[in-house]
């Protein structure tokens, strides 16, 4: 993607976020918008995700050791808030109910939050909000 195109993708990524905040009558700390958007484009290219079982991806990332475990709670915790907020559907067809994502979801934030950068801690005590 040359950087015309990824700077136009991150406006509208941007503007959805904002609209969004806008429809919920809420207002996301910058860190927060940020985050999202990010995550919104490093999922857009990626259907594969879809076929992946996030407890299963949980418990694999809990066995992992230092900045990896970090990093591949991010990704439960990420993939959990897109599944819940923009494809809630995908509960039913797994035969699950959304609480399934929000659960693992926050758990995974929550696992990674530290008191030094607080983000994930957001993420997770914001995640109904942010879905």
């Amino acid at each position: 993607m040359n950087m015309e195109t990824q700077s136009n993708v991150i406006v509208l990524w941007r503007d959805a976020v904002k609209g969004a905040e806008d429809r919920c009558q809420v207002s996301l700390q910058e860190e927060i918008e940020s985050y999202l958007v990010s995550l919104l484009m490093r999922f857009t290219n990626q259907p594969e995700l879809a076929n992946c079982v996030v407890a299963t991806e949980f418990l694999q990332a809990m066995q992992e050791r230092d900045i990896m475990r970090r990093y591949s709670l991010a990704d439960v915790g990420d993939q959990c808030l897109l599944f819940s907020g923009l494809f809630p559907g995908l509960a039913e067809q797994r035969q699950v109910e959304v609480k399934y994502f929000v659960d693992i979801g926050r758990s995974a934030y929550a696992t990674i939050s530290d008191k030094t950068t607080d983000l994930y801690g957001s993420l997770a005590t914001q995640f109904v909000m942010l879905m």
